[in-house]
């Protein structure tokens, strides 16, 4: 319970971060609501890596609105962003070098940046 508290809190400090883009803030929550209901017992790290690990399908290191997409489909949330909105978070997210890495989305994903 501690966890789920701390990772919330963690979750709105990382939103902030990025000046409180919708598109961000309903991605990091479609994916804090998944792990709440399918994840309670593992570790938001633990978490963030295997999402991480599933998504990065050709292993280059980074996302792509794709990967981030069809991670949407398999966890049923498909309904709950627009490709648009999902391309917008990644543009969020990634930053001036226009790349997101798996371990800029762990950060985003465990509350680090």
């Amino acid at each position: 319970m501690l966890a789920r508290f701390a990772m919330r809190g963690a979750l709105r400090a990382t939103v902030r971060r990025y000046q409180s883009t919708q598109a961000v803030n309903t991605l990091a929550s479609v994916f804090e609501e998944y792990r709440e209901k399918n994840y309670a017992q593992t570790l938001p790290s633990r978490f963030a890596k295997e999402v991480v690990g599933a998504a990065d399908a050709n292993g280059d290191g980074f996302l792509t609105k794709e990967e981030i997409a069809t991670i949407f489909e398999n966890i049923g949330a498909t309904e709950a962003m627009s490709s648009d909105e999902i391309n917008e978070a990644v543009n969020t997210l990634a930053g001036a070098d226009g790349e997101l890495s798996t371990a800029e989305f762990i950060d985003l994903l465990t509350g680090k940046k």
